[in-house]
């Protein structure tokens, strides 16, 4: 899973101790999550690029992201999960 944001700050937090752990706790630690933080895996472009080889899995894009991926979405600077 990628994302631009920085580690230890605000959703990068909510990632680390909320979603990561609900994830490990429904799928009984099944679905490991490993996070590429701070824009390491590039942005919404290099995400849905290595998406569509398989290098990665998911990402955390935002409006532009989306539009990106599909142009008919209009999105108004909402964050959204892939």
């Amino acid at each position: 899973m990628a994302t631009n944001a920085p580690k230890g700050v605000g959703i990068e937090l909510f990632i680390r101790n909320q979603i990561t752990p609900a994830i490990h706790k429904v799928t009984n630690n099944d679905v490991k999550l490993d996070w590429y933080h701070g824009g390491i895996m590039g942005d919404n472009r290099d995400w849905l690029g290595k998406m569509k080889i398989d290098q990665l899995q998911g990402a955390m894009i935002d409006g532009s992201g989306v539009h990106l991926a599909c142009p008919a979405v209009y999105t108004n600077a909402a964050t959204f999960y892939v």
